[in-house]
């Protein structure tokens, strides 16, 4: 007989039946019946958004009604409740012993249609075998003793037993009967927690049941070593529409924790029907008590079947056309695999993991385009644009494997970078300046030299070493062709750099970038040239530069850029003022970037207008000021940026050479603007079209880097000693960082 333990005894008893039928009941035919249209089947209306793609819910599952839902916990069906899927619209039919109609779990629940098959009865459960399974499939979640899987779900009983005075029984015709029932009712699954015996009647009516997109899901049995003929019988009629299901759980300690991890002992083992074979918890389940609201605890086969066909119903409100194939196979593909390897005699195809099942399978498309999306490693943003990248997302619909649609972020691999480190050149290796001066030309060689890999003393190879480990960094050549006109040529040298070093304006000690320098393409290698003339007090200077980006990644190629710049200047004794543009054009990339990857790729073109001005304040004081405006346009968008800076220095403040700076400065930062792209918003399921929609991402990050800087630097015989010290701010932009403190001590000498 099938034995329920309640959730008052103090100590439980753990037997439970897995199946209560007959062998040998009497048969008969039933009636002829017809086949509900689609739209019974399939409850979700035509043209709705599946929910997993568009509507996550915010609702706090885990309430104290949660957990004592022990096999919805043990599935992990909160994953499913968490993309929006609670079973709503579906119907779950059950061929059983009927259920207690004003049991709470069950209160709005009950489809009309449910009847007894056999006569004219009522509903009442006198065994309670249906209301407990019934209520482990869709209990109401109403903060009250426990809730079912798809608590959404409607409930379709078809009270099919021949009364159970100490075992239940189910004759093949009315088991057949009670499948019919569900079906015409436009159940989507049928719960099968009962055994017998598969005979004509009960297999035509099985057939009629998969002919028309129905799952049934029936139990493995109690005993034995292989499911029981009556599920055997099912999945050779209908292997592509019928789930064998066998509990999991074994008590791991006298408290009663259970491990789900082993096959329970009210459970035959897959066996011979490994390939329909799916494990599900089954031990002391949750169930709804039929006496009274409260909470039964069961074990055995019959009530694991519940947890499988909830998992159906939040499957088909999901993803509504998918058939049942396909909702059979995304629980087997997402199961977790115990025992041996793959698919095997014990376990079958896996543990029911519910939460896996609503995670995309195998490739994404763009839906509606069939555009694969390629998985992204690494996708570099802007250093201007700070976190942004990690603050907002790039949301359209794409297609799994199975057709189901998802919400996919396409800026999830993307990460953010980070300016560099304004001691960085000082820290990682040491840097000379090598000056040649010839008649009317000037070649200068930046050289750096890595720090030692290890603190070994010097040996015969210590210079070879030292050779091998310098290498230039930068290098020019500025030829004066006459008094008031000079021509250099860079390498590895921007544009405005050499710009400025040929009009001699940049003097400053600070180790802070100018902010009229910031062009974003910190890795960039290119080659460059300069004019400068100059007309008493005022002066032109004129830039190109050509060259590439480096790889950003492994598998990132060099990307080509060209810069054009000029500036005019004017001075009057010891007040400057400068006026400068400048035009960069990426072949590949935006502002030193691969983040136009992600929206089509192509090219940008940002434009900059840069003022400065610089007065004498007082004897040997000047005050400084500096500010870049951005503009910055590619087919996904425009961008708009600034940077800029103040310093106050002052000379002889001890010696008459030294000099003492006070530096502020925003590095170049994205002040408004997003970049956007026309993505698929929406996927309707029946008509196999995607709504497209434009979809933008912001630019501008959550904080603003304001770095301060002081230096003095003073002379000593052929050179100077040079002391800087910083604070940043939001370093690269991010609101909540930690400040950033350094310090730094630099010689230089002059030959």
């Amino acid at each position: 007989m099938c034995r329920r333990t309640p959730l008052v005894l103090a100590i439980p008893m753990t037997f439970a039946l897995a199946s209560c039928g007959s062998e040998g009941a009497v048969k008969s035919t039933p009636p002829p019946l017809t086949l509900p249209p689609p739209s019974a089947i399939s409850t979700v209306a035509p043209g709705t958004i599946p929910k997993p793609a568009t509507l996550p819910s915010n609702v706090d599952f885990k309430t104290q009604e949660y957990m004592a839902s022990n096999a919805a916990v043990a599935s992990n069906a909160i994953g499913a409740w968490q993309m929006g899927a609670t079973g709503k619209g579906i119907i779950i039919g059950f061929v059983d012993t009927g259920l207690v109609p004003i049991r709470t779990d069950f209160a709005g629940k009950i489809h009309p249609d449910s009847s007894d098959v056999i006569g004219s009865r009522p509903m009442d459960d006198t065994w309670g075998h249906g209301t407990a399974v019934a209520g482990i499939a869709a209990g109401a979640k109403d903060d009250r003793g426990m809730h079912g899987v798809a608590f959404d779900a409607t409930i379709f009983m078809a009270k099919a037993d021949q009364g159970c005075p100490d075992r239940c029984m189910f004759t093949a015709e009315a088991t057949a009967r009670g499948i019919d029932a569900a079906r015409i009712a436009g159940a989507r699954v049928i719960n099968l927690s009962i055994g017998g015996s598969a005979a004509p009647e009960v297999e035509d009516a099985a057939r009629r049941a998969a002919m028309a997109g129905i799952i049934l899901v029936v139990g493995s049995g109690n005993t034995g070593a292989a499911p029981s003929s009556f599920a055997q019988q099912l999945a050779k009629i209908a292997p592509n529409n019928v789930i064998i299901v066998g509990a999991l759980g074994v008590a791991t300690s006298e408290s009663g924790t259970i491990s789900y991890d082993y096959q329970g002992i009210h459970s035959a083992p897959a066996s011979i029907s490994m390939e329909h074979y799916l494990g599900a918890p089954g031990l002391y389940n949750a169930a709804t008590y039929f006496r009274s609201d409260g909470i039964d605890k069961l074990s055995g086969s019959s009530f694991a079947v519940p947890v499988v066909s909830g998992a159906i119903a939040l499957l088909a409100q999901a993803f509504p056309t998918l058939s049942a194939d396909s909702l059979i196979k995304i629980l087997y593909v997402t199961a977790d695999d115990l025992g041996k390897q793959g698919v095997d005699d014990v376990f079958g195809q896996g543990r029911l993991n519910i939460g896996r099942a609503f995670q995309p399978i195998g490739s994404l498309h763009m839906a509606g385009t069939g555009t694969r999306v390629q998985p992204i490693d690494t996708i570099v943003a802007p250093a201007a644009s700070g976190d942004a990248i990690y603050r907002h997302q790039l949301n359209t619909v794409v297609l799994d494997s199975f057709g189901r649609a998802f919400s996919h972020n396409l800026a999830s691999g993307s990460v953010g970078s980070k300016a560099p480190n304004p001691l960085a050149s000082v820290l990682t290796g040491s840097q000379r300046n090598s000056v040649i001066d010839i008649d009317q030309l000037r070649f200068s060689f930046l050289m750096k030299q890595n720090p030692p890999s290890s603190s070994t003393l010097p040996d015969a190879d210590a210079l070879s070493r030292i050779s091998s480990s310098t290498r230039m960094v930068a290098s020019n050549a500025v030829a004066r062709v006459s008094p008031r006109t000079s021509i250099a040529f860079g390498y590895k040298m921007s544009a405005v750099s050499l710009r400025e070093q040929i009009a001699a304006t940049n003097k400053s000690i600070s180790l802070t970038i100018p902010a009229t320098h910031q062009h974003g393409l910190a890795s960039g290698e290119g080659r460059s040239v300069a004019i400068a003339h100059k007309w008493k007090n005022i002066s032109l200077a004129v830039a190109g530069e050509h060259g590439s980006i480096s790889p950003l990644s492994a598998d990132d190629t060099r990307k080509p850029y060209m810069v054009a710049s000029g500036a005019l200047a004017y001075t009057l004794s010891k007040d400057h003022f400068k006026l400068a543009l400048s035009r960069t054009k990426e072949k590949r990339s935006l502002l030193g970037s691969d983040i136009l990857s992600l929206f089509g790729g192509g090219g940008s073109k940002s434009h900059y207008l840069d003022t400065e001005f610089s007065k004498a304040l007082a004897k040997n004081v000047t005050l400084s000021v500096a500010v870049r405006l951005g503009q910055h346009g590619s087919s996904a968008g425009t961008l708009r940026s600034g940077a800029a800076s103040l310093e106050l220095s002052r000379t002889g403040v001890v010696k008459h050479n030294d000099q003492l700076m006070l530096h502020v400065s925003q590095p170049l930062r994205i002040e408004s603007g997003k970049l956007s792209q026309v993505l698929p918003m929406s996927w309707d399921y029946y008509t196999k079209t995607a709504q497209l929609g434009n979809v933008g991402l912001s630019m501008e990050p959550s904080g603003r880097e304001v770095k301060t800087e002081f230096g003095y630097a003073r002379g000593f015989g052929h050179g100077r000693i040079i002391a800087n010290g910083f604070v940043r701010i939001q370093p690269n932009h991010v609101r909540d960082a930690h400040a950033d403190l350094g310090l730094a001590l630099r010689g230089q000498l002059i030959f």
